[in-house]
């Protein structure tokens, strides 16, 4: 659990763990996507890999530089998940497409894999909801609104 500023000894410098905003960011995320992450491991699925699947299946075909845009993500871990996901025949590279983007579609089985870990997903955004609570979820949705203004959900 994260300590606050009360916690620190008195006249110490503040720990990390109660002063950093990156580290205290970074432990939410973790423990949120631990979640997510446990739910989907029997699909053979990340937290990430699942946003992705789900992006594409949306969009119809997504460009990697339109995933890093929209899913905040940078670069390599979108290449090296697209790359994941190919291999497991659940995106493939659009037909006629300009090699340079490699643009994706999300397969049949990618499609079928989203349909059976979809509630798996649901399950874990119930345990994570419950992790937040309803004041959690609040802050939350007004700091992705303010953090990143065009957020579509």
């Amino acid at each position: 659990m994260v300590n606050s500023m009360a916690d620190c000894e008195p006249n110490a410098y503040p720990c990390a763990r109660c002063e950093c905003i990156a580290s205290r960011v970074r432990m939410i995320d973790r423990v949120i996507n631990n979640i997510y992450d446990d739910a989907l491991r029997p699909f053979g699925l990340t937290a990430s890999q699942m946003n992705i699947l789900h992006m594409t299946a949306e969009s119809g075909v997504a460009r990697a530089a339109d995933m890093c845009r929209s899913l905040h993500l940078d670069t390599s871990t979108i290449s090296r998940n697209v790359d994941r996901m190919r291999k497991k025949n659940l995106l493939k590279v659009v037909d006629g497409s300009d090699a340079r983007s490699k643009p994706s579609e999300v397969t049949e089985d990618g499609l079928q894999l989203l349909e059976r870990a979809d509630v798996a997903w649901r399950e874990a955004q119930d345990i994570a909801a419950d992790q937040l609570s309803e004041d959690g979820l609040r802050w939350l949705e007004l700091l992705s609104q303010r953090i990143s203004p065009g957020l579509q959900c």
